[in-house]
Order: structure tokens, then C-alpha cells, then sequence
């Protein structure tokens, strides 16, 4: 849960810093598209421990293990998915 917390915390600060180096533009760049990327699969582990604590603690530790099992295939390539998406669309 930490790593997760100083992820967030990371893609903040990078937010402020970078916020005050570039010009604010009226649409979306290929960083804006990364940072928000790196939200969403640093937010996605944050939801699926919730997800499988809350699991565990009704019992339910079949659900909670299929569940990471599915992650653990879905989130590489969601991720591979989504990074190749963003890099055709902005860059090619």
C-alpha cells in the first residue's frame, strides 16, 4: 500500500513541476496523456486492494485470489495496450 501512496504522491509532484515549465495548452499532449495513464495504473492497484482486503475479510478468499490471478495476466497488457495506444495516436 505504501509503494501505491508514493506513487500518487511521485505523479503529483511531477504534476507542480512541470506545470510551472511548460505552457498551458487548450488540449491534450502526448504528456498529459502519459501523466494521466500513470494515474489510472497507479489508481487501479489502489482499487483492487480495497477490492480484495474487503474480500478476505467477508470470507470470500476465492474471489479474492481469482481476482488477483485475473490481474495479474489483464494489467501488463492493459497497460502495454493502453501505452502503445497513446504512442500511435500522438506520435505516429
Amino acid at each position: 500500500m505504501i509503494v501505491i501512496i508514493v506513487s500518487f504522491l511521485t505523479l503529483i509532484a511531477y504534476n507542480f513541476v512541470i506545470q510551472s515549465e511548460i505552457p498551458t495548452l487548450g488540449y491534450l499532449t502526448f504528456m498529459d496523456g502519459f501523466i494521466l495513464l500513470g494515474y489510472l495504473f497507479a489508481g487501479i492497484p489502489t482499487l483492487t486492494s480495497v477490492a480484495c482486503k474487503h474480500m478476505l475479510d467477508i470470507g470470500n478468499a476465492e474471489g479474492s485470489e481469482r481476482l488477483d490471478t485475473f490481474l495479474k495476466i489483464t494489467y501488463p497488457l492493459g497497460f502495454v495496450f493502453s501505452a502503445t495506444t497513446l504512442f500511435v495516436t500522438f506520435v505516429l
